[in-house]
């Protein structure tokens, strides 16, 4: 019998790792569980975190040798550096992703990913259904929203979401990463629109895996603006990587996220902010249909007429308050 690691992996899975030793043991148990019929191998890129995670990570390397290969930044990179190199790196024929937080649910996720884009070449990535669950029991669990049978290019720069654990796609349909995107932060949005450009991304839909949320978790510290004056920079380096031939689409996003950030600056008494930003959204993509214009109405009156929209606002109240008291005299 050949031993395994001569053999070449059908499956590279890449995992991140950072500050997570509560969960990643789980993670990379979930992974080494998978009843397959080929070879796959893990990659685990550890990004020097500051918790007992990196002992854990090297203690399973220890023990599956001939499976797991770990990556040891220096330092902590925070960034898209190590992944690129990794997806580069690996000969395998395909790519699948799980935060060090997530686990996969399913003995046979890998098994069945594989044979789907075995059977579909016009597919270059593929996912499916998660739980969702909140770590501090705050919200019941719950399976994430359905999604179309089939994901394009345009419905990946909407926003339509593939979440990390439930992703598989084909090595061969990146062969390098731009500049730009090696030192963004971390996140997979900008990969799915590199993907799409080869080909479509397929749902499947049953539940193999599970998205933990809690507060530890990426994003949730960041701030919302912070969130989305990242989001505006990203479209516009997307929009010039894809040559422009999204344009309109782009133009129509980022607006979207102007009018956001006018509301959210608008929230935190930052009126100068707040008409700028709505200013722009208005200006960037006339007659966008992805603005919602009633509340934008809204929000141009009480920033621009504010004496004005607190007396509509009042009267308002006043006469509800009015026709609660009719209502209980009667």
């Amino acid at each position: 019998m050949v031993a395994p690691s001569v053999l070449q992996p059908k499956v590279t899975v890449i995992v991140f790792a950072y500050n997570q030793e509560q969960y990643i043991a789980q993670a990379i148990e979930s992974i080494l569980m998978q009843q397959t019929d080929f070879v796959y191998e893990i990659n685990i890129l550890e990004d020097c975190s500051t918790d007992r995670t990196r002992a854990i990570v090297l203690d399973f390397q220890r023990r599956y040798p001939d499976k797991i290969r770990v990556d040891l930044p220096v330092q902590n990179q925070n960034n898209n550096k190590a992944f690129a190199t990794a997806v580069c790196r690996a000969q395998s024929q395909y790519i699948a992703l799980l935060d060090g937080d997530d686990y996969w649910t399913s003995p046979y996720k890998l098994q069945k990913q594989v044979d789907f884009l075995d059977r579909h070449p016009e597919s270059v990535t593929c996912f499916h259904a998660v739980h969702v669950f909140y770590e501090d029991g705050s919200r019941p669990m719950r399976i994430s929203k359905s999604q179309k049978p089939v994901l394009t290019i345009e419905d990946i720069l909407e926003g339509l979401s593939i979440q990390t654990g439930s992703t598989m796609f084909r090595r061969s349909a990146v062969q390098s990463f731009p500049e730009w995107y090696q030192t963004a932060g971390i996140g997979d949005w900008e990969l799915h629109i590199f993907l799409a450009q080869h080909g479509n991304a397929a749902y499947l839909d049953t539940v193999m895996s599970a998205y933990r949320k809690h507060r530890g978790g990426i994003y949730t510290s960041a701030s919302r603006i912070s969130v989305l004056k990242a989001r505006v920079a990203m479209y516009e380096q997307i929009d010039a990587y894809l040559d422009f031939r999204y344009h309109k689409l782009i133009r129509s996003l980022i607006g979207r996220n102007y009018y956001e950030l006018a509301e959210e600056y608008g929230k935190v008494g930052d009126q100068a902010e707040a008409k700028k930003y709505l200013t722009r959204s208005l200006s960037i993509a006339p007659l966008n249909r992805r603005l919602p214009y009633r509340n934008l109405l809204y929000t141009a009156f009480r920033l621009h007429a504010p004496g004005l929209y607190n007396l509509l606002l009042n009267t308002l109240a006043d006469k509800g308050r009015l026709q609660i008291d009719r209502a209980t005299k009667e």
